[in-house]
């Protein structure tokens, strides 16, 4: 509870001198003002009171005189009276007014005849009211200042000029203004003289007050105040018998009573603070953390400790409860603990955690206990906190250590300083097949396998001994006699003194890992398909090779060979009977290479269709030559995969070192470069690296990078050979053929054609060609030649690649050509490979009314099953077979089955190459349909086809 504070210490204008004036003087004020108030209400209420009266009698006189006047018909005397009425100083307005509120009368003349509402307050409605009910109605208005009065006139006139008036109103307004105002200035009057006598009392009690009681009151203030501060021998000594003497001696009998306790608690104090600092000492010599808190839970002391835990100063702690302190998680647990504590007083103990000031947590145990104050009631309770946190840490890691050893995957074997084993886990039970039973108290040499002989094991000791621990790999015997390899590494365990105590050893099986290395090396070196030596292996061999040579050279090097195989289409075999046939056909080509090669010899497996074959100390070229084609014949012996017989071929590039390079990259490089010219010279051959050959790949590169400029350059251009019908010579075809014109001249389609193809150009190249050959057919068209067939040839990868229904859909409509004027020339290699997309394509085509035919027929995969399932149109007989028409037998009996098979078929027959006349009058006997040739045309420019063209119309 808060003091009040001295009278001396209050603001001034609250001190009882100055505010007991100023209450009286507000208090006559407020006198004054109330008896103006009710003075002037008094007034106004007496009169109104008179005015109603007044009003009423005026008006009830006026009434009865006009009744008699009209009813006489006397009008003018009614109107004087009228006017003599409205003569009074206190009427502003007086009206009669008919049944229809017209004025008959009014003390104001203008007002004759006029609507009564539209020139006074006047209201109808009020009028009404009062004729209705036949009585007066006085109203006073809103200001209190006039009274309206409304009086029914009840007449009943049958002649004079008013002849019909049956009802009238007379209104009234009367004026109480001035005397109303009159009031007023005698309630002032009045409020003065009562304001002024008020005042003048207000004084005169004031100054009683002031020397009979503020003074005296100061008196007892002042030696309150000393008092107070510490002047325990004032007194006041008042005289008399009234009620603040009275009080004057009750303050000095109370000063006398303070001084004496005083003294006494001066010596109390003294004690306790001897025995407070008594406790202060023995509370901070506790190394422990101590605290104190009160009934409430509230902390009340605590010893140094306990604040350096906390982090926070003494003021910080007092008359705080653990949830100022502690985070929530942990304050309620302290919380509860001290309930329960207080509910059952006595002893506690309890583990829990602290949060030091730092922010960590540290496991702790709470000792607590309540005391109790002079009435034996639970005053508050005393703690102290033990840390347990390192002591738990410890036993911890003893567990923990304790669960890693017996769990661990590694053995553990633990011996005394005589070498005899203590302690073993379960993992060197499973490893070694001992039982712990078994081998404790022996010695570890009884897992010797004997694989290491004395002077292993002295370096091992001597390794212990120097430098406290050992490591390696050890072969070890198991219980069943199994010798085995694993990784080991002793370490040597000394007390505070350096002596040995123990030796504990960590050791685990790597049996698996050995063999999975091995495993690993194998599969970094070999193949994984074959087996075979991978190229990493073969690089090292070929060096190994050519330096073995090279050091044996001094009577002459014997050359190391490098032969790069590849297998010819091999991708065919893949996509048309699956990579499980290419697999397995690999396989067995492997196994024919390993029974034909020396075991000098390394064959490896590059990649996919390619080997590589290494021949160390070759001796001369003919040595290299036989070998090659002995692997050649070798693989001309046909293959069975899945029960399909299967016949193969391969293409050779060799290289020799050290006369080609020394270096395995160089020599690949120029075998494989052998090796293309092996498969443009019509593979299943074997070719070696010259510099001839280099030139040519250098040659063959750059014509590759200008063939990707062809395009953009607009170098490539279509030639046109007619076709002709054999039987009436008439032109009814053309095919187009793509030429590449450079600035040096045409580069032969021969030589351009198959790059394209290996590039990938032929796919945009071969769009372009039917974009064209479209285009020059529309042109043609229009200038009035007859319909033809336009042919263009298709490559397999253009058709499977390319978007080719697209691209022949928007060359047709861009060049609005009829779909039969073009027929596409498909190889059957493009038949065979993913047959059922093919077919799906080619349906699409024979849709759209694409004509279909068959190029180069009977030099690939010729077979009457596909014919039967794709629908084409025409076959075409390859020239190999009409340039020997005349001169072999085989050839002319081959293109008589072609146009029989075909004309049973109902596909026609077109022969290419046709340069003489005798090859033609044999193609006529067979029954072909078409020819072209150059006996007819050679390819043209397109200016010059269509003047042929034109000549042949």
């Amino acid at each position: 509870m808060k003091s009040v504070p001295p009278i001396h210490q209050l603001p001034a204008p609250f001190r009882l001198k100055r505010l007991l004036p100023v209450v009286l003087l507000l208090s006559a004020i407020l006198a004054s003002l109330y008896v103006a108030q009710h003075w002037y209400q008094h007034a106004s209420q007496r009169i109104e009171q008179e005015s109603r009266e007044t009003v009423g009698v005026l008006m009830r006189q006026l009434q009865d005189i006009l009744s008699e006047r009209l009813v006489l018909d006397n009008l003018s005397q009614a109107k004087a009276r009228l006017s003599a009425t409205a003569l009074h100083p206190r009427i502003n307005t007086l009206i009669l007014a008919d049944e229809q509120h017209q004025v008959i009368f009014a003390n104001r003349y203008l007002w004759q005849g006029q609507d009564a509402a539209r020139v006074s307050g006047y209201r109808p409605r009020e009028a009404d009211e009062a004729m209705g009910r036949d009585q007066h109605r006085i109203e006073l208005n809103e200001a209190g200042t006039v009274l309206s009065g409304y009086f029914p006139l009840v007449l009943d006139l049958t002649h004079g000029s008013l002849r019909g008036l049956k009802r009238g109103t007379l209104y009234v307004e009367f004026d109480m203004t001035a005397p109303l105002a009159a009031a007023r200035s005698e309630a002032v009057e009045e409020s003065l003289k009562t304001g002024a006598l008020a005042v003048l009392g207000a004084l005169l009690l004031s100054l009683l007050l002031d020397l009979w009681v503020t003074r005296r009151l100061q008196r007892i203030s002042a030696a309150a105040r000393r008092l107070g501060e510490g002047h325990l021998n004032e007194r006041i000594g008042m005289a008399g018998d009234d009620e603040i003497a009275t009080l004057a001696r009750q303050f000095d009998e109370t000063a006398a009573s303070l001084a004496r306790k005083q003294d006494a608690l001066q010596q109390a104090d003294a004690q306790l603070q001897e025995h407070v600092q008594f406790m202060h000492t023995l509370i901070e010599a506790i190394p422990s953390p101590l605290f104190y808190k009160d009934a409430q839970g509230r902390y009340v002391g605590c010893n140094e400790a306990f604040l350096t835990y906390l982090g926070k100063e003494r003021h910080e702690l007092l008359g705080k409860s653990v949830y100022d302190l502690a985070p929530k998680e942990l304050a309620d647990i302290y919380a509860a603990a001290d309930r329960q504590l207080f509910d059952n007083p006595g002893k506690q103990v309890y583990e829990s955690q602290a949060c030091y000031a730092d922010g960590s947590k540290h496991d702790v145990i709470y000792n607590k206990a309540t005391f109790m104050d002079a009435e034996g009631r639970v005053a508050g309770l005393v703690g102290v906190m033990v840390d347990i946190t390192e002591r738990k840490r410890q036993e911890e890691e003893l567990r923990l250590a304790a669960k890693v050893f017996d769990t661990s995957n590694e053995a553990f074997l633990v011996t005394d300083a005589d070498n005899n084993i203590r302690s073993v886990n379960r993992a060197f039970c499973e490893t070694t097949g001992y039982s712990a039973e078994e081998v404790l108290g022996r010695n570890p040499r009884l897992l010797s396998s004997g694989h290491h002989d004395k002077t292993f094991y002295r370096q091992m000791w001597e390794a212990l001994n120097s430098q406290g621990y050992w490591q390696g790999e050890i072969y070890d015997r198991r219980k069943s006699g199994e010798i085995y390899p694993k990784w080991t590494r002793i370490n040597v365990v000394k007390d505070d003194q350096g002596r040995v105590v123990n030796h504990v050893a960590v050791f685990s099986d790597i049996s698996d890992r050995k063999a999975l290395e091995e495993r690993l090396q194998f599969l970094a070196q070999h193949d994984h398909l074959t087996g075979l030596p991978n190229r990493n292996l073969l690089r090292l061999r070929l060096e190994q090779a050519v330096e073995s040579a090279m050091e044996r050279g001094a009577g002459g090097i014997n050359p190391v060979a490098l032969l790069l195989l590849d297998l010819d289409h091999f991708k065919t075999i893949n996509d048309s009977l699956g990579h499980h046939a290419g697999d397995q056909l690999l396989r067995t080509v492997v196994k024919r290479l390993k029974n034909i090669l020396r075991e000098s010899s390394t064959l490896c497996r590059q990649g996919g269709d390619e080997f590589l074959i290494v021949l160390p100390q070759a001796q001369d070229l003919a040595r290299v030559s036989r070998a090659a084609e002995t692997v050649l014949a070798a693989l001309a012996t046909p293959f069975e995969v899945d029960g399909h017989p299967l016949s193969i071929t391969g293409s050779i590039g060799i290289s020799l070192a050290p006369d080609d390079g020394s270096d395995f990259d160089t020599l690949l490089k120029k075998a494989d470069t052998a090796l293309v010219h092996a498969k443009q010279s019509g593979r299943n051959a074997y070719r070696f690296f010259t510099e001839a050959m280099n030139v040519s790949t250098l040659e063959r590169l750059t014509l590759q990078q200008r063939l990707h400029q062809a395009l953009e350059r607009q170098e490539l251009v279509l030639y046109y050979q007619p076709q002709l019908d054999l039987a009436s010579g008439r032109v009814v075809g053309v095919e187009a053929l793509l030429r590449w014109r450079t600035p040096e001249g045409l580069v032969p389609p021969g030589k351009f054609i198959p790059l394209a193809e290996e590039t990938g150009l032929i796919v945009p190249m071969g769009a372009w060609v039917i974009q064209e050959a479209c285009r020059q057919a529309r042109t043609w068209l229009d200038a009035g030649l007859p319909p033809m067939t336009m042919a263009v040839n298709l490559s397999a990868l253009q058709f499977h690649r390319d978007n080719l229904l697209i691209t022949v859909g928007d060359a047709l409509s861009a060049a609005s050509l009829p779909a039969a004027s073009l027929e596409l020339e498909l190889t059957e290699s493009i038949l065979i490979q993913d047959a059922e997309a093919t077919l799906a394509t080619l349906k699409a085509m024979n849709a759209m009314g694409v004509l279909l035919s068959i190029d180069d027929f009977g030099t690939g995969y010729s077979s009457l099953a596909y014919l039967k399932r794709f629908t084409v149109d025409k076959l075409k007989i390859d020239q190999s077979f009409v340039r020997d028409i005349t001169s072999d037998g085989d050839s002319a009996a081959i293109v008589r089955a072609v146009v029989q098979m075909a004309s049973s078929l109902k596909l026609k027959t077109i022969a290419e190459g046709v340069e003489t006349e005798s090859q033609a009058a044999a193609l006529r006997a067979t029954g072909c349909d078409e020819v072209q040739g150059y006996l007819y045309a050679r390819p043209m420019p397109a200016a010059e086809c269509e003047a042929y063209l034109r000549g042949k119309a």
